[in-house]
């Protein structure tokens, strides 16, 4: 069968069942890689013949849509976008690829050291166990409902962070986005173990620090403190986020780096889908 003919008719039974518009695309490339049984990546020639059938069958603008999650990477005194790419079936990903807005020089450059590519593989993978992890969280009916609020508003704030530091001049509100969201993440887990009520949260407050303790108690990882602390102490105090900041760039890499660290750890604790890869 060809695959206008095969999307003419998947596209009959959506409207049959009232199936959005925006949604229609990724239902029929995710039913493509399990009819045809055969790895589906994104972007590839599949998808994009697939999002053309669709994307000519509405309304302009319906099937926008980024990556399944946006990170950044600090490199050369500047922030890089990091890209998870949506994908269905089991597929071979480089990670290399992901850093898309690198220009291929400075990118070689960077594969050329072994150490830097072992930064930002180890960087990545986090990224990626925290794609695939948080919405594997979000749908799981057993989580805790507190545990999935405080997570999420982690995630709100961790990508509101990312999305400050892509921009061409990084702002240093930033920091406290990572502040928060570590905040979130620390609690998060704490609840997801049913260990948290509304009035525990109200205890810790602010306090990274009493967050911390009660975090490594529940992940049993008594080494990680005196690393963590030291990464702990570029976040300012919460008081003063309303005084203007000078924030170095290193420092608030330094931030956003362990936000997404704590954030991935979280996810690899709670989610199916959050091993290492």
């Amino acid at each position: 069968m060809k695959l206008t003919e095969w999307l003419e008719e998947l596209n009959k039974e959506f409207q049959k069942d009232d199936i959005k518009q925006r949604d229609r695309p990724w239902k029929a490339i995710h039913q493509y890689a399990r009819d045809f049984r055969v790895p589906v990546t994104f972007p590839s020639d599949i998808t994009e013949k697939i999002l053309e059938y669709f994307n000519s069958r509405s309304k302009p603008g319906t099937f926008e849509s980024g990556s399944l999650y946006e990170s950044v990477y600090f490199y050369d005194s500047q922030f890089w976008p990091v890209s998870i790419p949506v994908f269905y079936g089991k597929v071979k990903l480089d990670a290399f690829q992901s850093l898309y807005s690198m220009p291929p020089g400075l990118r070689r450059e960077m594969i050329s050291d072994e150490k830097k590519v072992l930064d930002y593989r180890t960087f990545w993978c986090d990224c990626f166990n925290y794609a695939l992890g948080i919405e594997d969280i979000r749908k799981d009916p057993e989580a805790t409902l507190f545990g999935k609020e405080l997570l999420l508003a982690g995630d709100q704030k961790l990508r509101n962070a990312a999305l400050i530091l892509s921009q061409s001049i990084p702002g240093t509100q930033a920091i406290f986005e990572c502040r928060m969201a570590v905040e979130m993440f620390f609690k998060a887990c704490i609840a997801m173990n049913k260990e948290l009520t509304d009035q525990g949260a109200k205890h810790i407050g602010h306090d990274l620090g009493k967050g911390l303790i009660e975090f490594l108690k529940i992940l049993e990882k008594p080494s990680w403190e005196k690393l963590l602390r030291d990464r702990l102490s570029v976040f300012p105090q919460i008081h003063d986020r309303y005084k203007p900041q000078a924030t170095s760039l290193k420092d608030l890499w330094a931030g956003f780096s362990t936000a997404q660290f704590l954030g991935s750890t979280v996810i690899r604790k709670y989610s199916t889908s959050g091993e290492t890869y």
